[in-house]
């Protein structure tokens, strides 16, 4: 429960700053091309430029349910890029993502479609 109240107040100090949310070299970890992606670590993979996904943060965030200690599960309500099920070896399409928050940004990591369920 103290890991949701330090989350909750990191989130809303962040939200009330001005300017660029994106954390774009932690989104890059998550972008096919990108200086940071590896893609031996099977990351999920987004599908949409830092212009778009900036502009899906400034609209969504704030707006989820926390998700684990320093994000929250947003529906963007259309297509942000792949969910990775590892163990599947199979790659899905999807409009879910999880917002993770840092002292330096944020950025969005594609999370399993709602209609797979938990």
């Amino acid at each position: 429960m103290i890991k949701n109240i330090k989350f909750i107040e990191q989130k809303e100090k962040i939200l009330l700053q001005r300017g660029k949310l994106i954390h774009e070299d932690q989104q890059g970890k998550h972008i096919i091309g990108h200086k940071n992606y590896k893609e031996e670590e099977g990351k999920s993979i987004t599908t949409l430029s830092m212009v778009k996904m900036e502009e899906l943060l400034q609209k969504y965030a704030g707006t989820g349910q926390i998700a684990r200690d320093n994000g929250e599960r947003v529906d963007f309500k259309e297509i942000i890029g792949f969910y990775i099920n590892k163990q599947k070896n199979k790659k899905y399409e999807t409009t879910v993502g999880i917002i993770h928050y840092s002292k330096n940004g944020l950025h969005i990591v594609p999370a399993r479609p709602s209609w797979m369920g938990r």
